[in-house]
């Protein structure tokens, strides 16, 4: 099936070339029955003459070597249509697998993942869900703690010198009272994923790089059409788990880019609608445009654009 495009295209080449051959026959016989319309004994008028053929085809002859340049030039259009063609076929084809392979490198990155606390060890997925739930209860202690963050604690052993450490950094969540104060979402998220990755650099840096950089290829291919884009990106998204697309979705959403001072990757997200496959509630905040549209996620990045249909 995948070669489904260029058989049809050399099918069509083929029936065309028949074409042409056909109708140079067909106009090469009217072009003679034309030529001697007012005489109605043609062939014993003409060849029983031998001398006179050289005249009688001159103007003929000139007609059809017309024709046959122009053929020519027709066939030789099919033929550099055709080559086109194949060296798309063949760009597709480096695309595609350079697409699958930076799938399998994003399953090696996942698996290769490793976080020591001192007293235990969390390697791979597990990773992700430790610190979906360290955000979570950290994010929960400013805004209203409870049994949750008690929880998160006592399974987790959330270092109590995490908390200290924000505080050093965003002193603004105290007053000079000591009454607490309650940033904005983006900000709390901001707060515990900085200081989670500060304690470990560079840990999850190999796994949004190949995110964003599969995300911009599928994006940015003008080979492929709408329908292809969706079907590699139903693919891609189909390998993520709940706690990795909220890993995602929280980083995207506090971290620009260095060069440009951008949300690229937050920007990349809300059109390739990346998080199509998220669990509605499974975010510990949810962050959209319509609570927050100065920096929350557009719907895009959820829900797929309407197709447009024309109306009877």
């Amino acid at each position: 099936m995948k070669n489904l495009p260029q058989t049809i295209c050399n099918w069509l080449a083929i029936k065309m070339i028949v074409f042409v051959l056909i109708v140079t026959i067909i106009i090469w016989a009217l072009g003679i029955i034309l030529l001697d319309a007012p005489a109605p004994n043609f062939w014993a008028k003409f060849f029983s003459n031998r001398d006179q053929l050289e005249n009688l085809f001159s103007p003929i002859a000139a007609f059809f070597s017309g024709l046959s340049a122009i053929a020519t030039a027709f066939l030789i259009y099919l033929q550099m249509s055709l080559i086109d063609r194949q060296e798309r076929d063949t760009k597709k084809a480096i695309f595609e697998n350079q697409i699958f392979q930076l799938f399998s490198m994003r399953t090696e990155i996942a698996k290769s993942l490793s976080y020591h606390d001192g007293e235990r060890a969390f390697r791979g997925n597990e990773t992700f869900e430790f610190f979906y739930h360290v955000m979570h209860c950290l994010y929960n202690t400013y805004i209203e703690p409870s049994c949750i963050e008690i929880k998160y604690l006592d399974k987790y052993k959330i270092k109590s010198n995490m908390h200290a450490e924000i505080d050093a950094e965003y002193g603004m969540l105290f007053d000079e009272n000591g009454n607490k104060l309650y940033p904005d979402p983006k900000t709390l998220i901001k707060m515990a994923l900085v200081t989670l990755e500060n304690e470990n650099k560079h840990l999850y840096s190999p796994f949004y790089h190949n995110v964003y950089t599969t995300l911009k290829m599928i994006k940015c291919n003008d080979l492929i059409d709408e329908d292809e884009k969706n079907n590699y990106l139903r693919i891609f998204r189909a390998q993520f788990s709940q706690y990795e697309f909220a890993i995602i979705y929280y980083h995207a959403l506090v971290h620009m880019d260095k060069h440009e001072n951008t949300y690229k990757f937050k920007k990349l997200i809300e059109d390739t609608c990346f998080f199509h496959s998220l669990a509605d509630n499974f975010l510990f905040a949810n962050i959209t445009a319509d609570s927050f549209p100065d920096y929350g996620y557009k719907q895009s990045a959820f829900t797929h654009k309407p197709v447009a249909t024309s109306t009877p």
